[in-house]
C-alpha cells in the first residue's frame, strides 16, 4: 500500500495538484481557557483527512530539506524547524544579559522586548490575507 501511496504523491507533486477534496477540512472547537460560556475561549481547529496530511507532512519534508541545503533557513530560526528550540535564543539572552552587567561602563546597557504573539492567530484579519 505504501508504493501506491508514494507513487500517488509524486504523481500530485508532477502535476502540481491536490485533490479538491484535500481542500475542505471540518472544523471544530478546542477550549484554551477561562469560561466555557464564552465563545472567545475557544479556537478552531480544522481536521483534514489522513492522506491530505500525509502529502502536507511529505511536502513540508521536501521544502525543509531545499531550504536547509541552500542556505534559505535564518540563523534566528528556532521555532518550527528540526533540530532547533526555542531554548537557544533564551541561552544567548541570558549570556547577553551576563555580559552586559559585566561591563556595566557607560552606555553599555541591554535592551530586550518581549512579545507576546499568544493571541496572534486569533486577531489576524484573515479576509485580507
Amino acid at each position: 500500500m505504501a508504493s501506491h501511496i508514494a507513487a500517488f504523491f509524486s504523481l500530485l507533486i508532477r502535476k502540481a495538484h491536490i485533490p479538491r477534496s484535500w481542500k475542505e477540512a471540518m472544523l471544530t472547537p478546542a477550549y484554551k481557557e477561562g469560561s466555557v460560556t464564552s465563545p472567545e475561549n475557544y479556537r478552531m481547529i480544522s481536521v483534514c483527512g489522513t492522506l491530505y496530511r500525509l502529502n502536507a507532512n511529505q511536502l513540508n519534508s521536501i521544502v525543509q530539506d531545499w531550504c536547509g541545503q541552500h542556505g534559505n533557513i535564518s540563523d534566528t530560526q528556532f521555532g518550527f524547524y528540526p533540530g532547533r528550540s526555542t531554548l537557544q535564543p533564551l541561552f544567548i539572552l541570558r549570556h547577553l544579559k551576563d555580559a552586559a552587567q559585566k561591563m556595566q561602563r557607560g552606555s553599555s546597557r541591554l535592551y530586550t522586548a518581549f512579545i507576546d504573539f499568544k493571541q496572534a492567530y486569533d486577531s489576524i484579519p484573515r479576509d485580507k490575507l
